[in-house]
């Protein structure tokens, strides 16, 4: 058993007193700092031990009803390999191995999205899949900035229960004797393993604006049973890449067994042009049928354009009644009949 005198043993804890605020700046400098992403983007990234997750979005400044493009990579450069459940895919019916919080005031909000009832899924399956040392996880998605003033923006990542990183030490975990009072004190002198970002996500706090900058808003026009998305030409997105247009949508249809949403309902889809058509809901509808459409457009650094078209709405459960005026999802902003 090692023997500690009183002076060595104090000697040893105010050391490891300055280790651990060494540490400590480290932490809060390079390893929760913009880095780990292009340069030109905001970022923030968190290091555990050498597995990091790096949180990225176009610069601000950010206004109310903006789609923003987000980027979350997972990366493992810990020497061994790390253990996540879900899938690297979004998709409605699957668990993420890759999600972003968003919240205000503590509060969790939802970014802009289309309205409509959750999907029935089966059971999720947590089935652990290792990342290997050197590779990469990445989730690149779409969100809309729901309201105005400070947003936070967390990265997290679904790791298996036994997934665990080495936090570095000058000494080996104790056995007993002074060195485990020592470690009371000061753990943090120990090598020991945790889980994955036990202390904390990494998080992108935005201020948003709750003005749309001058040009920076779409416009939908409707046309029979599509809509087509006109974006203005003030030069924004010069010297990027050409303007990706997206698409949210949802129909649900009162001739068919119950409320049914169209696939991808929810998820930013790419437009291969500037037409968005109405795919009806898949409840036996159909030209002719009572539909509410909900339909949403965007593109990035532009604000989210929306509507919800009604076609040959009668009293019911979809449209509303004298019991519920408004029905299910969000209130027409136009009625369509004879169509």
């Amino acid at each position: 058993m090692i023997q500690l005198s009183r002076h060595v043993f104090w000697g040893l804890s105010a050391l490891a007193v300055v280790l651990l605020v060494v540490g400590v700046v480290h932490a809060v400098g390079p390893g929760a700092s913009p880095g780990g992403a292009p340069a030109g983007l905001a970022a923030v990234t968190r290091d555990d031990g050498g597995v990091r997750l790096t949180l990225s979005t176009l610069p601000g400044p950010y206004f109310a009803g903006e789609l923003l493009p987000v980027t979350l990579t997972l990366t493992n450069n810990s020497g061994a390999a790390v253990s996540y459940v879900g899938s690297p895919t979004p998709g409605l019916c699957a668990l993420p191995a890759l999600d972003m919080r968003m919240s205000s005031g503590g509060q969790d909000v939802s970014p802009l999205a289309v309205l409509s009832p959750m999907p029935s899924c089966p059971p999720y399956r947590l089935v652990s899949q290792p990342l290997a040392p050197g590779k990469t996880l990445r989730l690149a998605t779409f969100l809309g900035l729901p309201l105005a003033g400070a947003l936070a923006l967390t990265g997290q990542a679904s790791f298996a229960p036994d997934a665990r990183v080495l936090s570095p030490g000058l000494f080996p975990p104790p056995s007993g004797g002074a060195l485990s009072a020592l470690r009371r004190i000061v753990p943090g002198i120990f090598r020991s393993q945790h889980a994955p970002f036990a202390a904390g996500w990494p998080v992108l706090t935005m201020r948003v604006s709750p003005r749309v900058p001058v040009g920076r808003t779409l416009r939908i026009v409707r046309h029979g049973s599509a809509i087509y998305v006109y974006v203005p030409h003030n030069g924004y997105s010069s010297g990027w890449p050409p303007l990706p247009l997206l698409t949210q949508q949802a129909a649900m249809d009162v001739l068919g067994t119950g409320t049914c949403e169209t696939a991808g309902a929810g998820v930013w889809s790419p437009l291969a042009g500037s037409v968005v058509q109405d795919q009806d809901s898949g409840c036996g509808g159909g030209p002719g049928g009572s539909e509410k459409w909900q339909v949403l457009a965007g593109a990035p650094g532009y604000a989210i354009a929306g509507a919800v078209y009604c076609f040959n709405p009668v009293p019911g459960m979809v449209f509303g009644d004298r019991n519920d005026p408004r029905g299910i999802g969000p209130a027409c902003s136009e009625t369509v009949r004879g169509q």
